[in-house]
């Protein structure tokens, strides 16, 4: 049925760097992706020499890095306090792509507001953006839950072919439509709403309708990395490699 490759969230294991990836390689994952907020993949600490290894260290297990995220918390470029510091720090993570010869960051952040955008996160946008663009490198952002369409609207606005859309499919008032040629990332993880809060379930005991989104994906002819992430504190150990399988299926 499709090309698309499934991708692990290796935060989602807990683990050390090297640690989540050999765990990505016997849950029977292809790629990964990986934050750059960890202690043991910061920019300013990770020299080319260490970058070398990591991708041999990859390689060998049979993995291929698809790309660096930058999942901020604490409402990410639209924290006034930090938020200087995390262009920065989302700077150096392109530049680290650029030199690892990655193709794709995602930052998280909030601050998009389909109806009054913070200036801060788009004048920080505008400035990432920029740097992408010159570096060949897609950015795509993951919004706060209810904001990609004010996520899109900056990108609109700021006209820059390098940003686009990671869609978070625990989002579950995702647009159905205006995100032509934006989508650079999905995450799947699967959730229930309840009273009025989002719940991270198990793949297949939730609200989202995975095979009808995958199935747009496919017609869309989207080409990019659908990353299975699990965020809940008391995950399973066994989660990914049991969300891949379930996914899987949908793919054939």
């Amino acid at each position: 049925m499709s090309n698309l490759a499934l991708s692990a969230w290796l935060e989602s294991y807990r683990s050390p760097l090297k640690q989540a990836f050999a765990q990505a390689a016997r849950d029977g994952f292809g790629q990964c992706s990986v934050s750059t907020l960890r202690d043991d993949l910061r920019p300013q600490d990770f020299n080319p020499s260490a970058q070398r290894h990591l991708l041999r260290h990859v390689r060998d297990l049979g993995l291929r890095l698809d790309g660096l995220s930058a999942a901020y918390g604490d409402r990410g470029l639209a924290n006034p306090q930090r938020a200087e510091a995390r262009l920065e720090h989302l700077i150096r993570t392109l530049g680290m792509a650029r030199e690892m010869g990655l193709g794709t960051c995602h930052v998280a952040t909030a601050g998009l507001d389909p109806e009054q955008p913070d200036p801060l996160v788009r004048e920080a946008l505008a400035r990432a953006g920029e740097m992408a663009d010159a570096w060949g490198i897609r950015l795509t952002l993951q919004p706060s839950a209810t904001a990609t369409s004010g996520a899109v609207r900056v990108i609109r606005e700021l006209g820059c072919p390098a940003l686009g859309i990671t869609l978070d499919t625990a989002d579950l008032s995702l647009p159905k439509s205006g995100l032509e040629g934006l989508v650079g990332g999905v995450l799947l993880r699967d959730v229930r709403q309840v009273g009025g809060q989002i719940e991270e379930v198990a793949y297949g005991s939730g609200q989202v309708d995975l095979d009808a989104l995958l199935g747009t994906l496919v017609r869309s002819d989207y080409s990019g990395s659908l990353t299975l992430r699990r965020d809940a504190a008391d995950t399973p150990a066994d989660a990914l490699r049991n969300g891949r399988a379930y996914v899987a299926r949908f793919l054939r």
